[in-house]
C-alpha cells in the first residue's frame, strides 16, 4: 500500500560541532515508492 510507512525520524538533531547544529526536531515519515535526496550545500548527494 502507497501509505506503508517504511522509515521514520522522529526528534532528530545533528550537528558537526557545538556551534553548528545543522538539524533540530527532525520529524520524517518515508513511505513506500517515495524518494528522497540528501543533498550537500555544493548539490552533491
Amino acid at each position: 500500500m502507497a501509505n506503508d510507512v517504511l522509515v521514520s525520524f522522529r526528534g532528530v538533531q545533528k550537528s558537526y560541532d557545538a556551534e553548528t547544529l545543522i538539524l533540530k526536531d527532525l520529524n520524517l515519515d518515508i513511505r513506500k515508492g517515495e524518494f528522497l535526496p540528501l543533498l550537500g550545500p555544493s548539490g552533491s548527494g
